[in-house]
């Protein structure tokens, strides 16, 4: 775009011209003789009346004829009955008072210098006629912008215009373009010359938006034309349309929102759940009563219109509305005065949907609110509800996660157990007990029945009783004597067993002898045919 210029100079080049107009008609006038520094100059508009002076005036009778300068002179008009007029249209010219030549309907062939002659002679005699026209038929051209039925224009932004005006008028009009944008005075805009003014625009812009006028000034008449065209910068949204579903606002609807933001004007849309079928709605939101038959589990097409957009097929979004799903493990627990938290999943819920805890008592169910017992948490599709300090009396039962929106509802039940801490002293304290009695009784069994396992046990923990033990500090000489230790007790084993099974009486001697000698420890068996092992060390 040219760059703006103020106003007013304008203006002022406007009205030089003018005064170059007349200034070169004064200079016509005065190529005409000897009257020139008497021509007068009239300006007439085509197709109007105009009145040419004769002079300063003259008496009454005193003989007038107006001539039109040639070559030749032509005489129009005389007021001597004796002369006849020369020109072919002799009907449009007629004398006033004080010997004025009136001209109706002029034409543009009207032009020119015209001659009174007087007897005698006066000063300012001779007049220039200039005839304008127009200006008219103003042609205003913006293309290749597109025009609306209303006149509108409209052209795509980051396109390129040409901008051309012309108008017919007699001298030529100068002409000018103007901009007025929304909020903005009138702006100048493009070049001027006598005939046209044409300017491009390149990659147009929203804020090239508005009313263009075109102004052609005749500028010896002053006569001025103007014409508007109001021209509109189109943008296509971007990308295509998205759509969702959300509960309406007093919650007992639904609405399916269909957006494609980003464009000028503002599309059009039509929602559809049928290809082929009626339109349900031509706006961006359709609204669906939870009542009405269609607002339940489906799918719903929104097709976008744009007048700029060139492939349809990709102007459409899909959007299923879907009852919500909720799931839960059926089954807690939790011990008395401890904390338990039950989690409850959303699935498949379009539009998203409300989840809800209940308290299922014998009664209609009571909504849970959070408080001091009770902790409500939501984290995306996942509802937590966490029981302080459970109590058996209060919080075991049933509960009721549900969730809902308005294309229906669905609920799961959870079994909450509340049971009391386990004593864990005296479950061990019982083991314990259970323990030593299967000890006792096993030890009981065996005396009544192997009384010989524990005589053979007695009479080896006698004899090592009269060992006596050297402590080395050599670790290699303890584990010899240990070794040697376990062997004769192994051979004392053996021989005892050979000589038991055929002395028995014997052994019950021996026994009683032990006894009675069994606080002194060190002394060997006396009267015992049994050999004593030797003492080792």
């Amino acid at each position: 775009m040219a760059p703006h210029r103020p106003l007013a100079p304008r203006r002022l080049l406007l009205l030089l011209r003018l005064l170059l107009l007349l200034h070169g008609g004064l200079r016509a006038a005065h190529h005409l003789g000897a009257c020139a520094d008497a021509t007068a100059v009239v300006v007439g508009e085509a197709e109007e009346n105009v009145t040419l002076p004769c002079g300063a005036g003259s008496a009454p009778g005193t003989p007038v004829a107006w001539y039109r300068d040639g070559p030749p002179s032509i005489l129009l008009l005389s007021s001597s009955s004796s002369s006849s007029s020369d020109a072919s249209d002799a009907s449009r010219f007629s004398l006033l008072n004080a010997g004025s030549l009136h001209i109706a309907s002029l034409d543009l062939r009207d032009q020119g210098n015209y001659t009174c002659r007087t007897q005698p002679p006066r000063p300012g005699a001779r007049v220039q006629l200039l005839v304008t026209s127009g200006p008219r038929r103003i042609a205003v051209s913006i293309s290749p912008a597109r025009r609306l039925s209303n006149g509108t224009l409209y052209a795509p932004r980051g396109s390129s215009l040409a901008f051309s005006c012309s108008s017919a008028a007699h001298p030529p009009a100068l002409v000018e373009w103007s901009l007025r944008r929304p909020g903005f005075g009138l702006e100048p805009v493009g070049f001027i010359n006598h005939t046209v003014s044409d300017f491009s625009l390149l990659n147009l812009s929203p804020s090239l938006q508005g009313n263009y006028t075109c102004l052609a000034v005749n500028m010896l008449s002053g006569t001025n034309r103007t014409e508007t065209a109001e021209l509109l910068v189109y943008r296509l949204p971007r990308g295509p349309p998205q759509c969702r579903a959300e509960p309406s606002a007093g919650g007992l609807g639904l609405e399916l929102v269909c957006l494609w933001p980003g464009g000028y004007p503002e599309p059009t849309f039509q929602w559809l759940d049928t290809p082929g079928a009626a339109p349900l709605g031509n706006s961006s939101r359709l609204h669906l009563d939870a009542s009405h038959p269609r607002a339940r589990p489906g799918t719903f097409t929104c097709l976008g219109t744009h007048v700029l957009d060139t492939e349809p097929a990709n102007s459409t979004c899909v959007v299923r509305i879907e009852a919500p799903r909720v799931e839960s493990p059926p089954l807690r627990t939790c011990l008395e005065g401890g904390n338990v938290t039950l989690t409850c999943r959303l699935w498949d819920a379009d539009p998203g949907a409300r989840i809800s805890w209940l308290r299922d008592l014998s009664g209609p169910h009571a909504e849970i609110r959070p408080g001091p017992r009770h902790a409500i948490a939501r984290h995306g599709p996942v509802s937590t509800l966490t029981v302080l300090r459970c109590s058996a009396r209060d919080d075991g039962g049933r509960y009721v996660c549900g969730a809902q929106n308005p294309v229906g509802a669905h609920q799961v039940l959870i079994w909450l157990s509340v049971e009391k801490p386990v004593n864990v002293g005296g479950i061990v304290g019982g083991v314990v007990g259970v323990l030593l009695l299967g000890l006792g009784l096993t030890s009981a069994f065996l005396l009544y029945y192997r009384p010989d396992f524990f005589l053979a046990g007695t009479a080896s923990r006698g004899q090592e009783l009269g060992d006596v033990f050297v402590l080395v500090d050599s670790e290699e000489e303890e584990e010899a004597e240990a070794e040697e230790r376990h062997e004769e007790l192994e051979e004392e084993k053996e021989e005892e067993g050979r000589e038991a099974s055929g002395h028995l009486h014997r052994v019950t001697a021996l026994v009683s002898e032990q006894e009675a000698h069994g606080l002194n420890g060190h002394q060997a068996l006396q009267g015992d045919p049994v050999e004593q092992p030797s003492d080792r060390r």
